[in-house]
C-alpha cells in the first residue's frame, strides 16, 4: 500500500522536497530519496556541462595558438618592403574600400560565410565567401550581365514541360533563406523543364541553377538550340544541400534554352535562382520575374588626390586575387590610370589563356608588357602578383617567382586607382587585397612580396 500524500510538501528554492516533523517516517523517507536522486542526477548535468565547455575552451585555445603562430610566421607586405604602403586595403568587410569608391549602379548577391545568399546594396562593397566551404573569396568585381530568363525562381507557367513533371512553388527555404524555393516533382521516364531565350547568333552563355533533394539523386542540366546543333549536358549530383550547377555553349542559332532533366526514376527535386546569360561563365544571380533583368557593371574608383603620400615617379602594386572568367577578355584586376587607356599600369587575366598579364602604358605607348602562364589553376585559385615602377625600370613577380624585368621607358602619369573595373573590362573575380608602395623595390624584394 502507497505512503498518503504527505501533509507537509516543504521544498527548497530548486524544488528538492524536504522532510517535516508532522509528516510520518515512511513519508519522509522517501522525500529524501527522491532529494538525493535529483540532487545526483544536478550534478552530473552540470560535470558534463563544464566538460562540454572545458573542451570548447581547450579548442578556442589550441585555434588562438594556431593563429598566433601563423601570424608569427607568415610577415606582412610592409614588414618584407621594410616601408609603409600609401594604400594598403584588404577587402574583408563591407567597410574595406574608402567612402565613394563603389560607384556601380547596382547591387548583387553574395554568399556569407554561412553559405547563404545576402544582398549587398548599390555603394556598399559586394564581399563573396565560397558556398560550399564559408572560405573568403574577398571584392567580388564583374561586367554587366542580363539574366534571359523569365521567373527565374518560379517553375510554373512560364516554363515549359515534357513528360510527367508537378511544380509546388515556394516549397522550401531558397538559398537565400526565404520560402521560395520550388518542389520539382518528375514522373518515371524522359520528364524535365526548360525555357527557351533569344540571343545574337554566334554567342556564348552560360545557364547556372540552384538544384538539391531530400535524397542523394542525379539530375541533368541540359543547354540546346534551335535548329539544335548538338546537346551540351551536364550530370548534376544532387545532395540535401543547395549547390550552384552551370553549363556553358555557343551557337550559331538566335534560339537557345536551359532545361532540367529528371533521372528516367520517380525523383523529388527543388530548384531555385535560374539563370541564363551571355559569357562563358555564371555570374552572381540575378534575379527576374515578368521580364529580363540587367546587372550594372561594377565600377570601383579611388582619386590618387586621396591618398596621402603617393609618388608619381615610382612604385610597387601588390595584388591577391582570385580569377573567374573563362573569357577571353583582358579582365582588368586592379589598375592605375588617367580615366583613359593612354597612361596605365594593370595587372590582368585572361581565362582562356591561363595566363596572368601586368602592362605600362605611357602616352599611348606601350612601355612594359609581362605575361605569367599558370596553367589550368590560374581560375578560382589564389594569386599574387607585383608589378614595380620607375624611369627605366619595370619588374614583375607571381607567386614567387624570380622578377622579370624591362629596363627601358617612362612612367605614365596616373590619377586614379580601380579596383576590379576599367572603362572597358572588369576583373570578374575576386580581389582580396591591394598593396601599393610609394618606392620602385628592389628585384629580390618583388618575389619574398608574392610568395604564396
Amino acid at each position: 500500500m502507497s505512503d498518503p500524500v504527505p501533509e507537509h510538501d516543504d521544498r527548497t528554492g530548486r524544488g528538492y522536497p524536504l522532510p517535516h516533523r508532522e509528516n510520518t517516517l515512511n513519508v519522509d523517507a522517501d522525500r529524501l530519496r527522491d532529494a538525493v536522486t535529483k540532487i545526483d542526477a544536478d550534478i552530473t548535468a552540470v560535470e558534463v556541462g563544464l566538460a562540454s565547455i572545458d573542451a570548447v575552451v581547450t579548442g578556442l585555445g589550441d585555434r588562438v595558438t594556431a593563429v598566433a603562430a601563423s601570424l608569427a610566421q607568415v610577415k606582412q607586405p610592409a614588414e618584407i618592403a621594410g616601408i609603409p604602403p600609401v594604400i594598403d586595403l584588404p577587402c574583408d568587410g563591407p567597410d574595406c574600400l574608402p567612402s565613394g569608391v563603389v560607384q556601380g549602379g547596382s547591387g548583387k548577391w553574395v554568399t556569407r560565410p554561412s553559405g547563404l545568399l545576402t544582398w549587398a546594396p548599390a555603394g556598399t562593397p559586394p564581399i563573396d565567401y565560397d558556398p560550399v566551404t564559408g572560405t573568403w573569396h574577398g571584392l567580388l568585381a564583374e561586367e554587366m550581365r542580363t539574366n534571359l530568363l523569365l521567373w527565374s525562381s518560379g517553375f510554373g507557367a512560364a516554363w515549359s514541360k515534357f513528360g510527367a513533371v508537378t511544380v509546388t512553388g515556394d516549397a522550401v527555404a531558397a538559398p537565400d533563406g526565404t520560402l521560395t524555393a520550388d518542389k520539382i516533382g518528375f514522373g518515371a521516364g524522359t520528364a524535365g523543364f526548360y525555357q527557351n531565350v533569344t540571343v545574337t547568333s554566334g554567342v556564348t552563355v552560360t545557364g547556372s541553377i540552384w538544384l538539391r533533394a531530400d535524397t542523394p539523386t542525379t539530375v541533368s542540366l541540359i543547354s540546346n538550340d534551335t535548329p539544335s546543333t548538338g546537346v551540351v549536358s551536364k550530370a548534376c549530383g544532387l545532395t540535401t544541400t543547395w549547390r550552384r550547377f552551370d553549363v556553358s555553349r555557343s551557337t550559331p542559332n538566335t534560339t537557345v534554352n536551359l532545361q532540367v532533366s529528371g533521372p528516367g526514376t520517380a525523383v523529388v527535386i527543388y530548384a531555385w535562382g535560374a539563370q541564363l546569360e551571355v559569357g562563358s561563365s555564371p555570374t552572381s544571380y540575378i534575379p527576374t520575374a515578368s521580364s529580363a533583368v540587367t546587372r550594372a557593371a561594377d565600377l570601383n574608383v579611388l582619386s590618387l588626390s586621396r591618398v596621402d603620400g603617393w609618388n608619381a615617379t615610382e612604385g610597387t602594386l601588390l595584388l591577391d586575387f582570385i580569377p573567374g572568367a573563362r573569357n577571353n577578355n583582358w579582365n582588368r584586376a586592379v589598375g592605375l590610370d588617367d580615366g583613359t587607356g593612354n597612361n596605365v599600369i594593370h595587372i590582368v587575366n585572361r581565362g582562356n589563356t591561363a595566363s596572368l598579364y601586368a602592362a605600362v602604358i605611357a602616352d599611348g605607348a606601350a612601355v612594359a608588357d609581362f605575361q605569367a602562364f599558370r596553367g589550368p589553376d590560374v581560375l578560382f585559385a589564389l594569386q599574387r602578383v607585383a608589378i614595380a615602377w620607375a624611369a627605366n625600370d619595370f619588374g614583375f613577380s607571381v607567386n614567387g617567382g624570380n622578377t622579370v624585368t624591362d629596363l627601358s621607358g617612362a612612367v605614365p602619369l596616373v590619377t586614379r586607382i580601380t579596383f576590379g573595373t576599367s572603362s572597358v573590362t572588369r576583373a570578374n573575380g575576386w580581389l582580396r587585397r591591394v598593396t601599393v608602395f610609394p618606392r620602385r623595390l628592389p628585384n629580390p624584394t618583388l618575389p619574398l612580396l608574392t610568395a604564396l
